[in-house]
């Protein structure tokens, strides 16, 4: 603990202090309970630390995770991250690491079932467009054109990492298939 006490910012050196005091005047069980909570906080400082410090050597990975949509708000909160770390602040730093990597994550599957329905529709619409050359619906369609803008729509939207916008064409493209699919 002493060694930590110089390296390891302690926000609790009160403890510490009270826990050395107590041990002098002969009170063990006190010393033990304070010296475990400095401890507790020592090792949780550290832990934040090598997490915060791990993450921000993978710096660049961790930014070609980001969704080319919004590229400077997450490059705002790793920039957070890293200065909450500069300033000390590891257990803060690794919270605020944890929130954007939990928001990551779940951004990254939302894409990838976006693009798994996007895949979905794609291939419907390949296998609609042969069925409808075969009835005679050619491309200078109304119906067929507006099909093909909605599946186009929805491909550019996933292409820019917008999931939003991409369900929004998804759903056009969907009744538009529709609609065609009763035609044939």
């Amino acid at each position: 603990m002493a060694n930590a006490e110089g390296d390891i910012p302690i926000m609790t050196k009160e403890r510490l202090a009270e826990a050395r005091e107590a041990l002098e005047s002969g009170d063990s069980a006190l010393a033990k309970g304070l010296a475990d909570s400095v401890l507790r906080d020592v090792r949780e400082t550290s832990d934040a630390m090598q997490e915060v410090q791990r993450a921000l050597r993978q710096r660049k990975q961790i930014e070609d995770r980001f969704p080319a949509d919004s590229v400077a708000e997450w490059d705002a909160k790793l920039d957070d991250v890293a200065s909450k770390a500069a300033g000390g602040e590891w257990v803060a730093a690794a919270e605020a690491l944890r929130e954007m990597t939990a928001s990551l994550r779940s951004h990254e599957v939302k894409l990838s079932e976006v693009s798994e329905l996007m895949r979905f529709v794609d291939t419907e619409w390949k296998t609609l467009r042969k069925r409808l050359d075969s009835s005679g619906i050619g491309p200078g369609d109304a119906g067929r054109m507006a099909a093909e803008k909605a599946v186009a729509e929805a491909a550019s939207a996933l292409e820019q990492g917008d999931i939003q916008l991409c369900h929004k064409a998804l759903g056009a493209a969907g009744e538009a298939l529709e609609t065609l699919n009763r035609r044939t």
